[in-house]
């Protein structure tokens, strides 16, 4: 990104910082995929229908039912119980959330 002392990023002018943050935050908002978004929510849903309980997995030793499983637990965790990430507001968690299931249906093709 080219950046000039004008307060010009991209040939585009911004009056200061804060107006600029506040135009990456809702880029940012547009392209985050998260569980409380429907579309995400609905897209995930149709990737577990098509994973096989055979499917082989591309990576790890985990076979599709353990994944399930896995992910179940890991989505409980995330509701609060235990958090690996420290405190998080339920919104925050979508994203992670989000991010781990495609992982693991990734991991086996879906």
């Amino acid at each position: 990104m080219h950046r000039e002392n004008t307060g010009r990023i991209n040939g585009a002018i911004f009056p200061d910082l804060h107006s600029f943050s506040i135009i990456i935050d809702s880029l940012f908002r547009r392209t985050m995929k998260t569980l409380w978004n429907e579309s995400s929510r609905r897209e995930l849903k149709d990737r577990l229908g098509r994973l096989q309980a055979d499917a082989k997995s591309l990576w790890g030793r985990m076979n599709a039912p353990r994944m399930l499983a896995y992910i179940g637990s890991a989505l409980r965790m995330a509701k609060g119980k235990h958090p690996a990430f420290g405190k998080m507001t339920s919104k925050a968690r979508g994203v992670p959330g989000y991010r781990h299931l495609d992982h693991h249906f990734k991991q086996f093709g879906v």
